[in-house]
């Protein structure tokens, strides 16, 4: 669902981070490589009155960045069994480039599942699937719709019982996209690399 990633979605659902420019694949492969690390020693946190409980309501906020990138998400999940957690989200992104700038709404859907449900810090595992709705704007205005897909690893920090920070990072591709937009670099060739952290509550 939507964490706050640079601020990306709701956490038991954090919006998923909107893709970024090929020149940030080597931020987002460092990151994703903590996060695995990350998740090794997780289980030894301490144990709290944390509780991703069925029934509970999951609302975030969502971003992502780079030099020339930024983007920024909404999100609602619903918990449908503890720790289970799909939810919808929308998210607004940006990239510049020399010949123009593309604009990116897309509208997610992701389940995401919490390991550990009963501790401060809890890891996570989550598959999406988007529609993307893509301008162009440079010396030729252009209009693009096609979908991503793609999942990965995540870990949230929760601060009391309602809310939390979270960290992800994943791969995925696109599904009919046209070929010009990857001839010219708006869009990187597939695996897409993608990273965010966000902001959540549960309610």
């Amino acid at each position: 669902m939507p964490d706050v990633e640079p601020i990306t979605g709701p956490f038991p659902c954090a919006a998923p981070a909107p893709k970024l420019a090929t020149h940030e694949r080597g931020w987002r492969s460092s990151i994703l490589l903590c996060l695995v690390t990350a998740l090794t020693v997780c289980a030894a946190a301490p144990a709290s009155a944390v509780q991703i409980s069925r029934g509970k309501w999951s609302f975030g906020l969502s971003g992502s960045g780079g030099s020339r990138s930024a983007g920024v998400g909404l999100g609602v999940g619903y918990v449908v069994v503890d720790g289970l957690v799909p939810s919808i989200s929308v998210s607004y992104g940006w990239n510049g480039f020399d010949s123009g700038d593309s604009h990116r709404l897309e509208t997610a859907l992701e389940l995401r599942y919490y390991l550990f449900q009963n501790h401060i810090v809890a890891p996570f595992i989550y598959a999406d699937t988007s529609h993307v709705y893509l301008a162009f704007r440079g010396g030729v205005n252009e209009d693009h719709n096609f979908f991503s897909t793609g999942g990965g690893l995540g870990i949230a920090f929760f601060v009391g019982q309602n809310a939390a920070f979270s960290f992800r990072g994943g791969v995925g591709t696109w599904l009919g996209a046209e070929q010009s937009l990857f001839d010219r670099g708006i869009l990187e060739e597939a695996p897409i690399f993608e990273y965010g952290f966000g902001f959540s509550f549960f309610l």
